[in-house]
């Protein structure tokens, strides 16, 4: 019976029967097991980790064990401890094929291309799902030309509109935007990927300066069968700057889905940023009994119930959403502003003198000096900043920023400076130490890999607005070029810590003074944003995510 409440997708059933079995047998190790797949389909993965380390403690480990395993570990975050678990479970079974696919989707989504392409070359079969894989890892490393090459000859009725979302993507990488638009009129308007191929379209043309066009697709997804579509094109016009027809546009949806968990969502946010937060902690309250769980409108939930001052609410909500992601860095940023905002001591999260840290870094070889490395940095790096506007689903303000992962191109500017960098990370996890109950040291395995990284060009009044890294272990900032503006004499253009993207009273608590050559890391989750700066010169910055390997 439990096996077919789980086979049959029916997770909740399935974890009821679970609890309850496991009041009569606890040391039952198959039901263990079951349990930890019926707690990853309701995404409680604490409760997860749980189970299938009872299951582990019980008997011998064996290769369904180990790949359980780090499908936990992934659903945590942990890509690291979900690798060592993969590979566990080929060492003990060759044979099993779910471990091999599973490593493969890993390295995937863990945006780790080189790996995808790797793992592909083993000589083992992966069929489409593989080929896919090898299209996005290929788009990410920047080789357009046979990432499509690979598309054009998949014919998949299974994966049609994941082929299709792939090539919007790789054209619009690649600035083929006829390509791109041929690519999305041909995607099913019933596809779920419908909502995010249309922010990846409009972003296209909005960075390129082509605000009619960006605006003539809105206007379509506003018209879509879809509340995903709805809700998506209501949020992009309210970061063109349209808010006075994003709100029209959702007052009209409230009208006729009142009850859709899209559209309740969207109003609860909504409402938050109108300041009107207890109207906003009621629509989601609504939205959650329509999709229990739901991950982004527990976040939600807990941004408007913090700003609301309903701090038990917020505490009860922010403990859900950690036990589906433990590690999660907005969430653990949202932990240090209800301590804060509670009076209570935050500062084992947020001790600024020990976790932010500056680094001038030494001078490469084969350069003079810092100044010459930083000026032929510079020089790569403007010839890729293409675009004319920031994108619509980042943090800064009036700049542009790069779009692919800079860690990944063969480029021998960029390779001497993640060389350079390499022994400040090293020295922060050395001085970082480990410690089991910390949610920043716990994680340190003294090993790391770039999981990230980009260049950002501010311009006059440019800035970052308060914002964390949701995915990452440690953030950065490198400064490559900095205006004579940015100085001692004011904070203008300085990095700044502590001040919540919240309708809070909290001002930032720690400041960082941005000097050419400088790099400051700083955990993921700690809030941070730029002081606006005045002048004509531009501040060029490399910002790269880091997470443990």
């Amino acid at each position: 019976m439990l096996h077919q409440a789980y086979a049959s997708g029916d997770y909740y059933q399935a974890e009821l029967g679970i609890k309850e079995a496991l009041l009569k047998w606890p040391d039952d190790t198959n039901l263990l097991q079951l349990g930890a797949l019926t707690a990853l389909g309701i995404n409680q993965v604490v409760t997860a980790h749980q189970r299938i380390d009872s299951a582990i403690d019980r008997r011998p480990m064996t290769a369904e064990l180990a790949n359980l395993k780090g499908r936990v570990h992934k659903a945590s975050g942990d890509w690291a401890a979900a690798e060592a678990a993969y590979n566990l479970s080929q060492k003990l079974d060759p044979d099993f094929k779910q471990a091999r696919l599973n490593r493969l989707n890993l390295f995937s989504v863990s945006d780790q291309p080189k790996r995808v392409l790797e793992e592909l070359e083993s000589g083992h079969d992966f069929g489409e799902i593989g080929e896919i894989a090898r299209s996005r890892a290929l788009t990410d490393l920047g080789r357009y030309d046979e990432a499509m090459t690979v598309l054009k000859n998949l014919n998949s009725e299974t994966y049609k509109d994941d082929i299709i979302f792939q090539q919007i993507k790789c054209s619009a990488a690649n600035g083929q935007i006829e390509n791109m638009m041929a690519a999305y009129k041909s995607l099913p308007s019933g596809s779920t990927l419908r909502a995010s191929a249309l922010g990846i379209v409009v972003n296209s043309y909005a960075m390129r300066g082509q605000k009619e066009q960006s605006l003539a697709l809105l206007q379509k997804g506003l018209n879509a069968d879809s509340r995903a579509v709805n809700v998506q094109a209501i949020q992009l016009l309210r970061r063109m700057g349209e808010e006075d027809k994003a709100k029209v546009e959702l007052d009209k949806l409230a009208k006729l889905y009142p009850d859709d968990h899209e559209v309740l969502g969207e109003r609860a946010d909504t409402a938050r940023l109108e300041k009107q937060v207890d109207k906003s902690c009621e629509l989601y309250k609504q939205a959650l009994s329509a999709e229990p769980g739901n991950f982004l409108m527990l976040c939600g939930f807990a941004k408007a119930a913090l700003s609301a001052r309903r701090f038990g609410e917020a505490q009860t909500i922010l403990q859900g959403a950690l036990a589906q992601s433990p590690n999660n860095q907005f969430l653990l940023a949202m932990v240090s502003t209800l301590l804060r905002e509670m009076g209570q001591d935050h500062t084992r999260l947020c001790d600024y003198g020990r976790f932010v840290r500056a680094y001038d870094i030494s001078t490469p070889d084969g350069y003079s000096d810092m100044t010459a490395f930083n000026d032929a940095l510079a020089s790569r790096l403007a010839n890729l900043h293409v675009y004319q506007n920031a994108p619509l689903n980042q943090s800064l303000r009036t700049g542009t920023q790069t779009e692919m992962d800079l860690s990944q191109m063969d480029d021998p500017v960029l390779k001497a400076f993640f060389k350079a960098v390499d022994a400040p990370i090293r020295d922060y996890m050395a001085r970082l130490g480990w410690d089991a109950g910390h949610p920043l040291r716990r994680r340190n395995t003294n090993e790391y890999r770039i999981s990230g990284a980009w260049s950002v060009n501010l311009k006059e009044n440019g800035h970052h607005v308060n914002h964390v890294h949701p995915m990452g272990w440690l953030s950065s900032a490198y400064y490559v070029k900095v205006p004579t503006s940015v100085n001692k004499n004011s904070r203008d253009g300085w990095i700044k810590f502590g001040e919540p993207d919240l309708d809070l009273d909290q001002a930032a608590e720690h400041y960082v003074q941005p000097v050419s050559g400088r790099l400051v890391l700083f955990p993921s989750y700690m809030w941070h944003g730029t002081v606006p700066f005045r002048g004509r010169e531009t501040r060029l910055t490399l910002p790269f995510d880091v997470v443990p390997a």
